[in-house]
């Protein structure tokens, strides 16, 4: 090393190699990663690169640092092709580094390499080769299931002989109606995205236009237009239903869905002719004061031949115009005060939660079992798993189902945010790919961070192959 750039925290001076500084800074926002050692204080984007925050002071055992100081910077380090960072109170001086004046540490405790005596202070030289294993020394570890959970022939069985067979139906309103489809028939549910884009139709103004779903382009119908409603206005309640059958898919708007609910086919009355030409099969009594229309499989399936585009169907020029966007879009939720997202690829569909069925010695984040439309499928306690506060109870919390390595799992979070649609140039990818941390969004001109979490850090594939659930 030929010069020090020394800093101070608390009462204490310290230096580093100025040969490793790349640049000084005010402190950024800093998103604090779940389960990590005190001396990480989360990560940062700096110059377009994700980087991991570390506190000199914690990492000595010493109080942390306070970056609320108006004197207080960021030095940004490069070590091993790594780029790191530290917070400091005050950035002071830079001296030439002369042997005479170094006493090298022999027992060379945690980071410090040695002292160095200036004219007024004893600095302490941080060995900055060890801020790597620092920033590493927490390996997140996905969680790994010993035990199998019931399996997917698993069903709730029936006592009452009265009751006969029971089908899981999905409760939706439409024209501020209660209609029910059975749940079989819907592949997912969806959010809408920001914007549909708009296609030519002749005679059919319930068509809304084409969205696209992991590479394959949709049609949306507006099933109020299509029960002979007025035409719905988008909320953020508004899900969409996506059917399919072979190559062919179809997405119905709803205002918003209320819940699956199983159901003996022997409650269903079915209805005059009329109605049955109106696509109702049958009429469900919920409660004394709630009526559930009941909508015929072959009418959902007959407006999916008439309408759904297949995947021969799909021209270039429709293609163009849904992938030509430079966006990415993403699922952000929270967990007490921070944020943090999934990407949308992963995410099935976002449920309120639900009573959970336990499983015996199960891992401590692992809560149960839920069967979400006949799929037996794990529940995460992510704030658990995170070692984070959560803000909600239980009973208030979300469900995000997600797919992962071919399964169905799902997420207990506090709340969901919203759907979140973000240029590419907004999200700095990780270069570990072993982090928990996938990628870090910035928006807001720096405001606000959410960090992409890596589905697989969560539960390991391993895990899920022991677990006997629904396959995706």
């Amino acid at each position: 090393m030929e010069t020090l750039l020394s800093f101070t925290i608390g009462q204490q001076a310290f230096a580093v190699d100025s040969d490793q500084v790349e640049n000084i800074q005010r402190i950024p926002p800093i998103a604090p990663v779940p389960i990590a050692h005190p001396a990480i204080l989360g990560v940062a984007v700096v110059d377009g690169k994700t980087c991991t925050v570390l506190d000199i002071a914690q990492a000595l055992d010493n109080p942390a640092t306070d970056t609320s100081l108006e004197s207080a910077r960021l030095i940004n380090l490069k070590v091993a092709d790594q780029h790191l960072s530290i917070v400091t109170e005050a950035i002071r001086e830079v001296y030439p580094f002369k042997e005479a004046q170094f006493a090298q540490n022999q027992e060379q405790p945690k980071l410090l390499l040695g002292t160095f005596q200036t004219d007024h202070n004893l600095l302490q030289i941080i060995d900055s080769e060890k801020l790597p294993h620092l920033a590493s020394s927490f390996e997140f570890q996905p969680t790994q299931v010993k035990v199998p959970l019931p399996n997917k022939e698993h069903k709730q069985e029936i006592t009452d002989p009265q009751q006969g067979n029971q089908e899981l139906f999905l409760f939706f309103n439409v024209g501020g109606e209660l209609f029910g489809l059975q749940a079989d028939q819907v592949r997912e549910l969806v959010f809408p995205p920001e914007q549909l884009t708009p296609i030519q139709t002749e005679g059919q103004p319930e068509v809304m236009g084409v969205m696209q779903l992991r590479g394959k382009l949709i049609i949306v119908v507006d099933l109020n237009q299509l029960l002979g409603f007025a035409p719905q206005t988008s909320s953020e309640n508004t899900r969409y239903l996506v059917i399919e059958q072979g190559e062919k898919r179809l997405a119905l708007a709803v205002e918003q869905v209320e819940e699956a609910v199983e159901v003996s086919l022997t409650q269903i009355e079915a209805v005059q002719n009329q109605l049955t030409t109106a696509g109702i099969k049958g009429l469900y009594q919920k409660d004394t004061e709630t009526v559930v229309s009941i909508l015929s499989n072959q009418f959902i399936r007959d407006h999916l031949a008439q309408k759904a585009l297949s995947d021969a169907e799909t021209s270039t020029e429709q293609q163009a115009q849904t992938e030509g966007s430079n966006m990415a879009e993403m699922a952000v939720f929270s967990i007490g005060d921070e944020e943090y997202a999934f990407d949308i690829e992963e995410v099935q569909e976002i449920i309120k939660y639900q009573p959970i069925t336990p499983v015996p010695e199960p891992p401590a984040c692992v809560e149960g079992v839920i069967n979400l439309r006949g799929s037996i499928i794990p529940v995460v306690n992510l704030p658990e798993r995170l070692n984070l506060q959560a803000r909600n109870p239980k009973e208030k919390q979300k469900i995000i189902v997600c797919h992962h390595s071919g399964y169905l799992v799902g997420f207990m979070v506090d709340e969901v945010e919203e759907i979140l649609f973000i240029e590419h140039e907004a999200e700095t990818l990780s270069e570990d790919p072993h982090s928990l941390i996938a990628a870090t969004l910035t928006l807001d001109d720096g405001k606000r961070v959410i960090l992409r979490l890596r589905l697989r850090k969560l539960l390991s594939e391993d895990a899920l192959k022991q677990l006997s659930v629904t396959k995706a």
